[in-house]
């Protein structure tokens, strides 16, 4: 047995296959597992490509589950799941596996020493930049996340009242040989000229060339948007993409850096209800970095908005926007939970991670918010952008890895010194 290849395993396999194609399942040591291609799942493709005795070609003949083209699927754990760059699914996939001389198989577990992240409720140390020369382009405390929607709904409903995230931005595409546009990621107002988006949006799409933003859309079905609570109706509005701004140090294989700004042609009007810039977290600016959130809010628990669009699977979404409650993870645990097949940066943040919990209804580049006291007196709260949505697991909302966010805490200083005045 020792000297079949890869391709006669495979057929071998195939040939063991029981045809009914598994989504949630239980793989080696009775792990709870998902049906997915054996090159998203590092054991088991390892075992398969290391000569396999008799007694493991068994146990991989057990664990598949279907066929993806020429590629077994297999039953794989899912903190194991490794989604390639090149995947078109549900999510943005994650960054390759790291190489390492360590070898991890079905039976074993490898550990990875890692250095203690920052905290998701710690007070980051970093200079303050209320006299940045740019800082007075950024919207006032009083000027940012400012929206008339009571926030007495449930967040993860099916529908959001229109007016509830008015920062929201859509990003239109145009395929080089066509005039069409078709809206594959999303992004946050930050001022009067720049959206705030992830760098897999603007760069390296191939045919795909970002050329407009649309800002104070509801449904995208509909001409007009109507708050039925307060009666009010707004149409969106479109702005043409002057400049493109990427994070000069952004990795494609590792994801970090994942951010981008983009300069819209002309001054947005905050006159509309429906369309208002997002608070980013110039905690120490506005001096609110020391107030804590009153009771019956949770400082551990993010939210994501979109229309379920991504730049990998480009899917149609939904109609209309959507929004989902997450739990933010530590750095530490994230790394403990992605193990040594990404790097979780000190630059990113995750959330998610559990069984129907994730940010499938968030757009690639989308922010992910949480609440901040602002005001201890009278315990108002505001929503601040904590991350932009990056790369996260394959199938969406089985548990297992959270998603990866660019940190927007870590970038302040570069959205300073790459934004300027109308």
């Amino acid at each position: 047995m020792r000297h079949l290849t890869f391709a006669s395993i495979a057929l071998l396999i195939y040939c063991n296959l029981v045809l009914v194609e598994a989504q949630q399942c239980r793989s080696y040591n009775r792990k709870s597992g998902y049906c997915v291609s054996i090159m998203t799942c590092p054991p088991l493709l390892r075992l398969l490509q290391n000569n396999p005795t008799v007694q493991e070609l068994r146990q991989l003949q057990r664990l598949t589950c279907g066929f993806d083209n020429q590629d077994p699927k297999v039953c794989c754990p899912y903190s194991v799941i490794t989604p390639p760059l090149s995947s078109t699914s549900d999510r943005l996939a994650a960054p390759p596996v790291k190489e390492t001389s360590a070898e991890t198989t079905p039976t074993s577990t490898s550990t990875t020493t890692t250095k203690k992240p920052l905290n998701v409720n710690e007070i980051e140390d970093r200079q303050n930049f209320s006299s940045h020369s740019k800082f007075a382009l950024i919207p006032k405390l009083s000027e940012c996340s400012e929206v008339f929607v009571t926030r007495d709904r449930v967040v993860g409903g099916k529908h959001v009242d229109h007016g509830t995230y008015p920062w929201m931005a859509r990003i239109g595409y145009q395929y080089r040989t066509g005039k069409k546009l078709t809206y594959y990621c999303g992004g946050s107002i930050i001022n009067k000229r720049y959206i705030l988006t992830a760098a897999h949006c603007t760069e390296g799409l191939d045919e795909y060339i970002p050329k407009e933003v649309r800002l104070g859309e509801n449904d995208v079905k509909t001409e007009t948007d109507c708050n039925e609570e307060y009666h009010i109706c707004s149409k969106a509005e479109d702005y043409k993409i002057e400049k493109i701004i990427p994070h000069s140090n952004y990795s494609t294989s590792t994801k970090h850096n994942d951010i981008s700004l983009i300069r819209v042609d002309r001054d947005i009007s905050f006159e509309s209800y429906f369309i208002k810039p997002i608070c980013l977290p110039f905690l120490k600016e506005y001096d609110i970095e020391n107030l804590t959130l009153p009771s019956g809010l949770d400082s551990a628990k993010a939210i994501v908005a979109g229309w379920g669009r991504t730049v990998a699977n480009k899917n149609d979404g939904s109609d209309s926007l959507l929004d989902v409650v997450l739990p933010l993870k530590t750095n530490e645990e994230c790394q403990s939970i992605y193990t040594r097949r990404v790097i979780i940066s000190p630059k990113q943040i995750c959330a998610g991670g559990e069984a129907g919990m994730d940010s499938c209804g968030g757009d690639s580049g989308g922010p992910l918010i949480t609440f901040r006291s602002v005001n201890a007196m009278t315990k108002r709260t505001k929503l601040f952008q904590t991350g932009v949505v990056s790369y996260g697991p394959v199938n969406c909302g089985v548990g297992g890895l959270p998603g990866v966010y660019a940190r927007v805490s870590q970038y302040l200083d570069w959205i300073l010194e790459n934004i300027e005045p109308s």
